[in-house]
């Protein structure tokens, strides 16, 4: 199934951010994981290509967040461009 160009899916968004925050967990603790590998089983459940899922919506923002007051934050994610191996950047 072609997903171009269509929405993502509550379920699909859920699904992606799971895995961000797993691999997130993953390298905190020290641990590495294989980013193309969970690319392509992300692939398989969500039915969405490489790219889409490397670079998310095209939009410009990926992800709504929310501080502890409740207030919306706009989070961008992307991957990192490099070897698999690389860490996540830490921010603020």
């Amino acid at each position: 199934m072609n997903k171009a160009g269509k929405a993502w899916s509550s379920e699909e968004i859920q699904i992606i951010v799971a895995d961000y925050l797993e691999m997130l967990r993953t390298e905190l603790a020290g641990g590495k994981f294989n980013k193309a590998d969970r690319n392509r089983v992300l692939q398989w459940k969500i039915g969405r290509s490489k790219g889409s899922i490397e670079y998310g919506d095209g939009a410009g923002y990926d992800i709504l967040s929310f501080n502890r007051n409740g207030d919306g934050r706009l989070l961008e994610v992307k991957t990192i461009n490099g070897p698999e191996t690389a860490p996540f950047p830490r921010v603020g």
